[in-house]
């Protein structure tokens, strides 16, 4: 990603939050988030922030960038392809269109091929490259019974036991070498990048996060490698930053209460390890239609730092605004804008109960149907062992057991398309990787 300059005047123009405020949506986003089922299932909670000690007041000023999606060009995505060892045309992908095209080099339905994807996306532009090609255990799942499928008849299982971890993979030092090399040869700039490794017995992990004046990027490029040091997918983003305005910012302490307001804070899926819950109501259901039913969540506070968070306009313009990251000694708790109040505009929200019935026409009287209660999962931390025994599974089935023991589930590929990322790390979460419906690999974080 390259920085570059623009001019912006004397005034500064406000910023119009879309719907979601710094909830991050665009089209891109939300199929990288189509696997995620952690707003599935989350209890509902009264989520507390209480501030331990003094945090720096922070505020002053903070530098806004637009986020440009790069031209794509042939050239430029065969550049990337021939990083990773594909040759083969770029093609135009199926169901492309002019506004948002997208391209293919290589690759298989199956995935049984190595191949490379790249989405146009009109507002954020990225890649994502499969070599899935271990043999899944597609034997091992359970086919579905049919309608003419007798009901006493049992449908046993085959004992598919636990997949071999793979051999021969690289050090911490050669996985950062490698995707430096890759990155770069396929003219993508690594300059400013920090390089990030995760290993253990069944893969290593490099997320290669852009830096900006000291602060992350929250977009980034990702590369994991499998048996004999193979690099089994990657993904990333073709963009350029743009600075823009420099805004006033608000104080730490004013932040803490924007961590209440839902269009000004921005989602952490590692956030849920640094919650410590302090008190719960005498009922253990939570239901959002009876407050008295709804669990406390006390969140301490002790530390604050600036930040850039990643959302869209009004208009669908992906920006990065300044931003507060908040945390405590388990980990981040929240992030919220930390621009001044007089430089945001929100979307107004109209809410049912504005809809006044006119006087004299008659009602119908609804039957209130008692809303679901949802018991609180406890949120546990998964090894890759136990993330292991998802593999072979459907994707439903995967998801059913991954509820059944805390964990938390992403999609991170489905069909040789590989999705982009948030940068967070989660003990309790299982990346999937997905075939024909089935689970082909997994990995914790």
């Amino acid at each position: 990603m390259a920085i570059l300059l623009a001019s912006c005047g004397s005034s500064i123009d406000a910023i119009e939050l879309g719907d979601s405020g710094a909830q991050r949506t665009s089209p891109v986003a939300n199929d990288a988030a189509a696997g995620s089922t952690e707003k599935m299932w989350a209890p509902y909670q009264n989520m507390i922030y209480t501030v331990e000690g003094d945090l720096p007041a922070l505020g002053g000023t903070g530098q806004a960038y637009e986020v440009v999606p790069k031209k794509l060009s042939t050239d430029k995505i065969m550049l990337l392809a021939q990083s990773f060892g594909l040759n083969d045309d770029v093609v135009l992908a199926p169901g492309s269109n002019k506004e948002n095209p997208s391209y293919t080099v290589g690759g298989s339905t199956d995935g049984s091929a190595p191949g490379l994807y790249v989405n146009g996306d009109a507002s954020l532009s990225y890649w994502s490259y499969n070599n899935m090609s271990t043999p899944s255990s597609a034997g091992c799942a359970v086919a579905p019974s049919g309608p003419d499928s007798s009901a006493d008849t049992a449908v046993v299982a085959p004992d598919c036991g636990m997949p071999e971890a793979p051999t021969n993979l690289p050090t911490k030092d050669e996985a950062i070498s490698t995707t430096r090399d890759l990155l770069a040869n396929g003219g993508l700039s690594v300059e400013n990048l920090r390089f990030d490794v995760y290993a253990d017995d069944w893969g290593v992990s490099v997320t290669a996060i852009e830096q900006v004046d000291g602060l992350e990027v929250p977009l980034s490029h990702n590369v994991t490698f499998g048996q004999d040091s193979r690099v089994s997918y990657a993904n990333g983003v073709f963009v350029t930053l743009k600075k823009s305005a420099k805004y006033p910012l608000i104080s730490s302490t004013d932040g803490v209460k924007r961590l209440q307001d839902s269009m000004l804070t921005s989602g952490c899926a590692a956030c849920r390890g640094a919650v410590d819950v302090m008190e719960t109501t005498t009922n253990d259901v939570a239901s959002p239609s009876n407050p008295s039913d709804v669990p406390d969540v006390v969140v301490k506070i002790t530390g604050v730092k600036k930040s850039l968070l990643l959302i869209w306009t009004a208009k669908g313009v992906p920006v990065l605004l300044p931003g507060y990251t908040y945390s405590n000694s388990d980990g981040d708790v929240g992030q919220v804008i930390a621009v001044q109040d007089k430089y945001i505009k929100k979307q107004e929200v109209e809410s049912p109960s504005d809809s006044v019935p006119v006087p004299g026409t008659d009602t119908v009287p609804v039957e209130q149907v008692p809303p679901v209660s949802i018991s609180p999962t406890p949120i546990a931390e998964v090894s890759q062992e136990q993330a292991a025994t998802l593999v072979g599974l459907t994707e439903d089935e995967a998801t059913k057991m991954a509820q059944e023991n805390g964990w938390t589930i992403r999609v991170v590929a489905r069909d040789g398309e590989q999705f982009m990322l948030t940068t967070d790390y989660s003990f309790s979460r299982v990346n999937i990787s997905v075939v024909a419906s089935l689970v082909t690999e997994v990995t914790v974080g």
